[in-house]
Formats: structure tokens, C-alpha cells, sequence
């Protein structure tokens, strides 16, 4: 499939390309891509860091309290992060480093593709706030079933989804709340991801006394409540990743040290990759855990931000 991986692994973030070759970028916690692949922000304590995908840094920022949850804006020229329990906001060349709200959740904030500057983040009341940064005005805010855990908007723009282990939600981009598909019994919701067309989630369900877990599909559309299985298996499910032309599904399988490319459209296609913890623990014994997934970018770096 098109496209570069991110993968954040205990020694720090790497770019795999499509061929399989790999860079650590250096010792990071947390990265993310720019939305044309031409930088990654990622964090280390208190410094928040832009970085071409060779590794070069481009600029650094130091807070006084450690920094989390990067996430750049759509159009390139914003980053909203966590520090201090606070969500913060700074223009894509590191000037303008500015608050935007306090008593916030640790979870990673979401802009709404666009250029609109709209991002939405989680209170610690267990709301959902979505603000217009460059203003700094509230929007809207809802509540939902539990505390969510992550937040993201369809591909379109047009829907924000909010994750709890109860319930995925899914609200207009002005409020109202759509769907909601709760989790069956036993089960609770992990992750999900949006696929490129803005038409269909892909979901992780584990379900903790019976030690398996499954990603499923569900449909975008307006009080659609079906889901289609698309895997599943023993263990637990750490992560997933649309392919750039929505084509495949990447599926971290934590327990099986594996990564499934599972083909979107053609139900029982799948390529696995095994020993993926030790791909990334050069030199190690593959003790230092299950890579995380920061993203799925373009196959080239694009000429904006």
C-alpha cells in the first residue's frame, strides 16, 4: 500500500517507508505527522519539537510543565497540545504559543479538517468542547455516556466521534448528536479510526473476560447502527490505521507481536508482519514493548505543511 508509517516505539518515534526501511527519529515520546507529511511534531518532557522525517530538527518550544497529545491542524499551521492540564495552541513555525483552556482531560485534542481552526478536547467534567482556537470562543460542548478516552472528526469534516468504553457517539459538526452504538455486553470500545472518505469508522472491541478482541466497520451515515466484523482474535488490539486511499486497514495485534493489512473491501484478505516488536528494538530482546501507530502519511512529503 502508498504512504509512510509512524511508528512510536520505547526508544522513540520512526518513519517506515513502503519498502520496509526504517529511521528512529531520536528519543521522543509522542509524534505525530503534519497533515502533507512534510514534518513530525513530537514531544520529550517539556519541549514540544518539529521535525523533518529524516530527523532534522526544525524548531524546539520549552513549557514549563511537561508537554503531550500533539496534534497539527489540518492546514498546517496550528499544533494543539497538553501541558498542565491545560490545552494549548501554537502557529506550525513555533510563535504564538497561546492558552486556550484549562482543567482539560488528558486526551488527545482533534482539529476539524479545514482550515476553520476548530478543535475539539475533552474537560475533566467528561465533556466534549469544540472551540474556534483563533477566537477562542466555545462552540458547543456535550456530554457523553462515559469520560471519552479519544476524539476525532470524519474524513468530511461533517461528524465528530467521541470514544468511551461504553459507546462510540457520533455528533454533527454543529452539535447534535447523531448516533450512538453502544457496546455489547462484556465488551468495551478502544480505538477508532476514520477512514479517507469520511463514510465509515473502523472499531476495536476487546472484551476483557473472554481475552479476544475484534475491529469492526460501521457505517457514518445518519442512525446507522450495523457493524461488520472485519477480524477478529485472542488477546488485545492496540491500534489501528486507515491507508491513505482507504484501500487497506493496518491492525496492531499486540498479543500476537503482529501487524494485519487487512483489505477494506475484500473481507478475509489480510498480510501479516510478524516480530514487529523486535523490528524496532534493534539490538534488543524485544522486551521493551508493542510499538504504538502515530499515523499512515502520504507516500511522499507534500510541498505545504
Amino acid at each position: 500500500a502508498e504512504g509512510r508509517l509512524l511508528v512510536t516505539a520505547a526508544d522513540g518515534p520512526w518513519v517506515v517507508q513502503r519498502d520496509g526501511s526504517k529511521r528512529r527519529l531520536g528519543r521522543y515520546e509522542q509524534a505525530g505527522w503534519s497533515p502533507g507529511g512534510l514534518f513530525v511534531v513530537a514531544t520529550r518532557g517539556r519541549q514540544l519539537v518539529a521535525l523533518e522525517p529524516g530527523g532534522a530538527v526544525r524548531w524546539t518550544l520549552t513549557r514549563p510543565q511537561p508537554v503531550s497529545d500533539p496534534a497539527w491542524s489540518p492546514d498546517g499551521y496550528r499544533i494543539a497540545y497538553l501541558s498542565g492540564g491545560s490545552v494549548r495552541v501554537v502557529a506550525g513555525d513555533s510563535t504564538a504559543d497561546a492558552l486556550l483552556a484549562g482543567e482539560v482531560a488528558r486526551v488527545t485534542p482533534a482539529w476539524r479538517p479545514g482550515a476553520s481552526h476548530v478543535l475539539a478536547y475533552a474537560d475533566r467534567a467528561g465533556r466534549v468542547v469544540v472551540a474556534q482556537t483563533d477566537t477562542g470562543a466555545t462552540l458547543w460542548r456535550a456530554r457523553t455516556a462515559e469520560a471519552p478516552h479519544q476524539l476525532l472528526w470524519s474524513s468530511d469534516g461533517r461528524r465528530l466521534i467521541a470514544v468511551s468504553r461504553a459507546a462510540v457517539e457520533v455528533f454533527e459538526a454543529q452539535g447534535g448528536r447523531t448516533a450512538t452504538l453502544s457496546m455489547p455486553p462484556g465488551a468495551r470500545a478502544e480505538r477508532v479510526a476514520a477512514d479517507p472518505s469520511g463514510a465509515r469508522l473502523a472499531l476495536v472491541r476487546h472484551q476483557p473476560l473472554r481475552g479476544r478482541s475484534e475491529v469492526v466497520a460501521l457505517d457514518l451515515a445518519p442512525r446507522a447502527t450495523q457493524t461488520r466484523v472485519l477480524f477478529a482474535g485472542q488477546g488485545r488490539f492496540s491500534d489501528l490505521a486507515w491507508s491513505p486511499d482507504g484501500a487497506w486497514l493496518l491492525l496492531a495485534w499486540r498479543d500476537a507481536d503482529q501487524w494485519l493489512f487487512i483489505r477494506s473491501d475484500r473481507v478475509g484478505q489480510i498480510r501479516a508482519v510478524s516480530n514487529v516488536g523486535r523490528q524496532f528494538d534493534p539490538g534488543g530482546s524485544g522486551g521493551s514493548g508493542f510499538p504504538g501507530l502515530g499515523g499512515w502519511c502520504c507516500s511522499q512529503p507534500a510541498g505545504t505543511p
